[in-house]
This record gives structure tokens, sequence and C-alpha cells, in this order.
């Protein structure tokens, strides 16, 4: 009997341990499983964000020519924010510097940014450089924009105060030295050659085939 129960005691202990054994294994199973599906969930939502800037600014390029934006960033500004992610946004330009429109501009901003860092952190290819570099020019040409419509309105209120207004040329002057201050035309071009540096490196297909392997 004493040895009966011995060797029930060494069996109840020896099937305690394996069923330790299978619920860690299970558990460590489950934690991949959701580790891995918490890495597919941030690749995706990077993804359709950087398709969405890729998207407006297809959209837009034409309006991104030095001689269309010496004349308005308004009209640009709304077509490069129209997407989930951006929406609402362009009521900045209506009044850039509304405290309240303003602090949700800069916000926005500091997303796309931090957007861009969690890119090269989340995706292994060699080619999300280009695809962080993108979000982080497009949030500066956005900057740029909203600078340069301050000085564009400051320019006009200021024009519309003084009693004998500017000649048209001066005021044109004005706005490209400021748009040359703000970087706008330069940012623009940048933007540009990774647009077409991405389209060349395919960047989204091979980022779509990174994300199918999770």
């Amino acid at each position: 009997m004493t040895d009966v129960l011995k060797n029930y005691g060494f069996w109840l202990s020896v099937i305690t341990v394996l069923a330790a054994v299978i619920a860690l294994f299970q558990s460590h199973k489950q934690v991949k499983i959701s580790n891995r599906q918490a890495l597919l969930d941030r690749r995706i939502n990077k993804f359709l964000l950087f398709k969405d800037l890729l998207a407006n600014y297809s959209n837009s390029i034409t309006l991104l020519e030095e001689s269309i934006l010496s004349q308005d960033v308004e009209f640009p500004f709304i077509y490069l924010t129209n997407c989930s992610s951006l929406e609402m946004i362009a009521n900045v330009m209506k009044n850039p510097l509304s405290h309240e429109e303003k602090n949700f501009f800069l916000t926005k901003c500091e997303e796309l940014e931090k957007s861009a860092i969690e890119v090269e952190l989340i995706f292994k290819s060699s080619v999300s450089k280009y695809m962080a570099e993108f979000i982080i020019v497009y949030k500066k040409l956005l900057q740029a924009m909203h600078r340069q419509q301050i000085a564009l309105n400051g320019l006009k209120d200021n024009n519309f105060d003084q009693k004998s207004c500017m000649s048209l040329d001066i005021f044109q002057e004005k706005v490209h030295d400021w748009a040359e201050k703000n970087k706008l035309y330069e940012t623009a071009d940048t933007l540009k050659k990774l647009y077409q540096l991405i389209n060349d490196r395919e960047v989204e297909k091979k980022i779509r085939k990174e994300i199918s392997l999770i």
C-alpha cells in the first residue's frame, strides 16, 4: 500500500510538472502570436498612412510647382491633407495664427514625426528609410506652407493698411523672399525627388511584401 501511494505521489508530481510545462509552452506560444499580431497591426497602420500620403502627393504634384506655390499655398495644402489621418488640419490655413487650430496642426505634425521613427523600427527592409524620410519631408512641407500662409496674410494686411499700396511686382518679390526663407520651394523639391525615388525603388511593393511575410 505504501509503495502504491509512493508511486501515485510520484506520478502525480510528474503530471503536475508536465501540465505546468504545457501551460508555459502554450502561454509562450500565445504571447508570440499576440506579439506577431501587434507587429502586423502596426505595420499595416503605418503602411496605410504612407499610401495615403503618396496618393495625396500624386494628386497635388502639379500644384506644388514653384509657379503655383508662389501664388497660393492654401489650395495645395487642402490636397495634401485630404486623408483621415490629417483631416481637419486644413482649417489652420484659414486662420494660421489661431491658437486652437495651430495647436491641433502641431499635434498632427508630431504624430507624423513619430510615425516616421516607428517605421524605421518596425520594418526590416532597407527601403523603409525612404518611407520614413518621405513622411518627415511631407511634414516639413506642411509646416513650410503654414509659415508661408502666415507671411502672405501679413503682407496682405500691411499692404491694405498702407496709404499707397505696393506694386504687384514688389508684392510678388516679397512673397518669393518669404518662400525662400521658409524653405518652401526647397522642401517641395526634396519631396518630389523622394517620390520619384520611391517609385523607382518600388518601395511600396517591397513594404507590402514584408507585411505579407509575417
